[in-house]
């Protein structure tokens, strides 16, 4: 099951406002609006609970800001909420679990070493 909702961004956001990026924006002092837009959660479940710490795992759709749900939830909790780290361990067909350490990455990297893009053809990824 998977919820919609839509959240609102900070102005120190990547979201372009009027042809340029928020955070360029709010950096030279201005306050740019922000309007709240969809955003797609898949599951979110408790990993690790110790006062105050709340560790979640987060799937979500693409466009969902983690800085954002977690303020959300802290306001919704009535106790204020911010991201103290974030871990991305899942981007499309790319998992953490199929990572290999930065030690271990052959030097020189080879054609043979890389792993194709999904819906890609061979030729969209040379070295």
């Amino acid at each position: 099951m998977s919820a919609r909702s839509s959240r609102s961004r900070r102005a120190h956001s990547a979201i372009w406002v009027d042809g340029q990026r928020a955070y360029k924006l709010a950096r030279a002092g201005e306050r740019p609006e922000m309007k709240a837009r969809p955003v797609e959660i898949h599951a979110i479940e408790i990993a690790e609970y110790v006062y105050p710490r709340l560790v979640l795992d987060v799937r979500c759709g693409k466009g969902t800001y983690i800085r954002s749900l977690a303020r959300d939830i802290g306001m919704a909790l009535g106790v204020g909420g911010m991201l103290a780290g974030l871990r991305r361990t899942a981007v499309g067909a790319f998992s953490i679990e199929d990572a290999i350490p930065l030690n271990d990455v052959p030097s020189p990297l080879l054609q043979e070493h890389l792993r194709p893009l999904p819906g890609a053809g061979s030729e969209s990824l040379e070295i």
